[in-house]
């Protein structure tokens, strides 16, 4: 029996071989490439679309975001992903902008050193 989309996951968190990204990519690299194909050659800023290199890349974040705490990844979704400033990021948090910015280097720094341990460099 194949194992789940989640024991995969959790797989590659420990996986120094890359075989459980190996299984993944065999699962989803249809999608992926069907995605691709389908996708338009630009978006609204003129930019070319993601690559499946990209995709991948992205899905190596993902993954390594959900092993932070919640505040480390909501300060790093809150201003990398939506472009907020850490005055917003304060103020939508009720926290000292202080503290996000604190709370925003260790989030990088633990985001960095979980992307090392999955072999993303």
């Amino acid at each position: 029996m194949a194992p789940s989309d989640a024991q995969l996951i959790q797989r590659v968190r420990a996986d120094e071989t890359g075989e459980a990204m190996r299984a993944l990519y065999r699962t989803y690299s249809g999608e992926l490439y069907g995605f691709a194909l389908n996708a338009p050659g630009e978006n609204d800023a003129g930019e070319a679309s993601p690559t499946i290199e990209q995709a991948m890349l992205g899905w190596q974040v993902v993954a390594a975001l959900e092993r932070l705490s919640p505040e480390h990844r909501q300060v790093i979704r809150l201003a990398h992903f939506q472009g907020l400033t850490m005055r917003e990021i304060a103020e939508r948090c009720e926290l000292p902008v202080g503290t996000v910015k604190s709370r925003t280097w260790y989030a990088l720094r633990s985001l960095r050193l979980v992307l090392e341990e999955m072999g993303v460099r």
